[in-house]
């Protein structure tokens, strides 16, 4: 392990310009989709995290629960998804994606494949595989260090 600032500082400035950049990226393909680039995250999770809590959304998406429960409102405005009250405990509430909410996400997820090649296509298979391991690495190592860091915060 290594704490040469000489290798550590130039690594995270760079993560910080890709996060800049990242978000640039989503913000123009959202305002494709016509929604902020938080929804679109939103509705790309929900495919394969169902009957999320309201407090889940909020968490994943960094927000307020009072901040996600207005986008889920506009959500629902547009038919993408609903909210089902729990049947064991009436006080929770879960999302799910509609029908039309997947079919919408199927049309962004076909639509931002032709960004991603314009992005990406220059890029070797090998090169994207290797990309994608040390990004989910990062993510991973970011991930277990926040929930050290709130845990540690809690317990003080």
């Amino acid at each position: 392990m290594t704490s040469n600032p000489n290798l550590i500082n130039p690594f995270w400035r760079s993560l910080l310009e890709l996060n800049r950049t990242l978000k640039q990226t989503l913000c123009l393909l959202s305002t494709e989709a016509e929604v902020p680039p938080s929804a679109v995250s939103l509705i790309f999770k929900m495919e394969h995290d169902t009957g999320m809590k309201i407090n889940c959304v909020a968490e994943y998406l960094g927000m307020t629960i009072g901040a996600a429960s207005n986008l889920l409102d506009r959500l629902e405005e547009k038919g993408w998804t609903q909210r089902l009250r729990s049947e064991e405990d009436r006080r929770i509430t879960y999302v799910n994606l509609t029908p039309q909410g997947m079919e919408q996400l199927l049309a962004w997820r076909s639509r931002f494949a032709g960004h991603a090649e314009a992005i990406f296509g220059k890029l070797d298979p090998q090169r994207i595989e290797a990309l994608a391991e040390a990004v989910s690495d990062i993510s991973l190592y970011l991930s277990e260090y926040n929930a050290s860091y709130e845990e540690g915060k809690n317990t003080k």
